[in-house]
């Protein structure tokens, strides 16, 4: 019986060998056992890994004192002795630096374990290299984002989810007279101009919503200077911190530029306005028949163009165009003009000169519209019928084939030298007859939608 428990303890205790190896091998790190005089008794593979020594080369034969450098090895020994002593009154784990076959230097994290009832130390080494490499390239990238965003230019800034600012740059104190303490924790509101307010609050739903956002509105300084800045907004892609982050571009100084080159061209374009105005004061001073069928026309293409949607600035060019669209008919002698009877071939010849003579004078002028074009093709017909030029269909500019509609008319429906008026009903009959053969289909119909539904009179 005897003999036969001493064979089971056996068993158990080779059992029990083979399961402490088995994890001693397995555990993924480095371990070492260590006797008390410090000479390494057990290795595993981890361990060769990191040394670069094979067990034959270490067991019983190196001290672990060996691969730590001369630098930490008395802080190491001190806390090799300390956890032996009382393995609760220091951390279980040390960081250090260990030192392979080759000399190379690793970071470890070294953890000391006493086997009970021994004078033996197990000691695992994690190394953590990498993990340190890491951690310094992602403090490299933390500190080379921070001189980025501190350094530029423009201002980083964040919003929380309520919209108030949990991060500026330091760099909108060079820019504005506001301190970083005096922002930050503000609510974005509080500095908006408030004819800009409701449009930046629609931004920040939007950007919350999930949708990047630009937008430019103004803000007051702390000294109540209005400054413009254009914010370009994304986002916050952590969940656990809603918000939005974005960059804001102090761009006062284009707006101040562009204001000036907006009061500039609008004084310009009144100069502009102000000579056509004198121009058709002219044609009216020499022919007083002329100026007003000038002035009913152009009134009536503006209505046309109107109703046909067309953008603001293209009515105004209509509108223009329609007051001197006949102002080469100061070249013609007036007495042809206001003759009451038929006139010759030679006669109107002279007459159909008008659109030419017009371009003429016109084209020397720098507009910033096509008006002397406009002038130019006011009698061309979409068949090509028309003169001076004969062009037909798209050819013809759309302004003129406004112009066009309403000169046949104006022409028509009112008196002329020759003749009484027709009457308005066979001016539309005339345009109707010829819609998209000699006249604009679009043209045509917004014209009579005019007269026949909305009660226009000329």
């Amino acid at each position: 019986m005897k003999e036969v428990n001493q064979k089971k303890l056996k068993t158990a205790l080779r059992e029990s060998e083979n399961l402490y190896r088995t994890i001693f091998e397995t555990t993924g790190t480095a371990m070492i056992i260590v006797e008390e005089d410090t000479t390494i008794s057990l290795a595993n593979s981890e361990f060769e890994k990191l040394s670069g020594c094979t067990r034959e080369e270490v067991e019983g034969k190196k001290s672990w004192k060996e691969f730590i450098t001369e630098g930490e090895l008395y802080e190491l020994k001190k806390y090799h002795r300390l956890r032996r002593i009382n393995p609760d009154a220091v951390p279980k784990r040390y960081e250090c630096q260990f030192i392979d076959k080759h000399n190379k230097v690793n970071n470890v994290l070294v953890s000391v374990d006493i086997i009970p009832d021994t004078s033996q130390s197990v000691i695992s080494l994690l190394n953590i290299s990498n993990l340190k490499k890491a951690k310094m390239l992602v403090q490299k990238t933390k500190d080379n984002y921070r001189m980025l965003v501190e350094n530029i230019n423009d201002i980083i800034y964040s919003l929380d989810r309520q919209g108030y600012i949990t991060y500026i740059s330091p760099v909108v104190q060079q820019l504005f007279s506001y301190k970083l303490d005096e922002m930050i924790g503000a609510h974005f509101t509080s500095f908006i101009h408030p004819g800009d307010l409701d449009g930046v609050i629609e931004s920040f739903k939007n950007t919350m919503a999930g949708k990047a956002d630009t937008y430019e509105f103004r803000i007051f300084d702390k000294d109540g200077t209005i400054r413009y800045l254009r914010a370009s907004n994304r986002p916050k892609t952590n969940a656990n911190e809603p918000g939005l982050t974005g960059i804001l571009m102090d761009i006062t100084e284009r707006k101040q530029v562009e204001e000036k080159l907006k009061h500039s061209l609008d004084k310009l374009e009144s100069v502009v306005k102000q000579s056509i105005q004198a121009m058709a004061k002219m044609t009216e001073t020499r022919d007083p028949y002329t100026a007003e069928h000038q002035r009913r026309v152009s009134k009536l293409a503006y209505a046309i163009a109107k109703e046909m949607g067309l953008p603001e600035e293209d009515l105004e060019v209509i509108r223009l165009s329609g007051i001197i669209h006949d102002i080469g008919k100061i070249y013609v002698p007036a007495e042809i003009l206001t003759k009451p009877g038929r006139i010759s071939k030679s006669e109107f010849d002279l007459i159909k000169s008008h659109p030419q003579v017009g371009y003429e004078t016109l084209k020397t002028i720098e507009f910033p519209w096509p008006i002397a074009q406009i002038v130019y093709q006011h009698h061309e017909r979409m068949d090509g019928s028309g003169y001076p030029l004969g062009i037909s269909g798209n050819d013809i500019l759309l302004e003129a084939r406004v112009l066009a509609v309403a000169d046949v008319v104006e022409a028509i429906a009112s008196h002329r030298p020759y003749r009484p008026s027709l009457g308005i009903d066979k001016a539309l009959e005339e345009i109707a007859q010829n819609r998209g053969t000699i006249y604009d289909s679009d043209v045509v119909d917004a014209c009579i939608r005019l007269f026949t539904n909305k009660g226009l009179t000329l």
